[in-house]
């Protein structure tokens, strides 16, 4: 069971107290809800949340609204599922997402801010 998850940047998701976040689809595997969880923006702590929910998707699915809240950060905007799947690309060697990929999403509620 991993007890992480690590961001790459600091979304302005970041800022409010319920947040969200979209993995693979195995990462619905590696988590359960009640669990409190290490977050980290490249590998620093940022503080611990609990995991209150998580379902699987195809991103083709999810709004675009939602989409937006979840990924947006300085610098960066979602206007399609192209974007997303742009976005998630680069974090990924191998296994490449297309908008018909099944993700998990998780939504997290702050327990702790470092």
């Amino acid at each position: 069971m991993k007890d992480t998850f690590n961001f790459s940047h600091n979304y302005y998701k970041f800022e409010r107290p319920i947040f969200s976040t979209i993995r693979g689809t195995d990462a619905c595997l590696q988590y359960k809800i009640g669990q409190i969880v290490k977050i980290k923006i490249n590998r620093r702590l940022i503080g611990t949340a609990k995991i209150v929910n998580k379902t699987q998707s195809a991103i083709r699915d999810i709004s675009i609204d939602f989409l937006k809240m979840d990924a947006e950060y300085p610098g960066r905007e979602i206007n399609s599922h192209q974007d997303f799947c742009d976005l998630l690309n680069e974090f990924r060697r191998f296994n490449k997402l297309n908008v018909n990929s099944e993700v998990s999403v998780f939504f997290l509620e702050w327990v702790e801010r470092v």
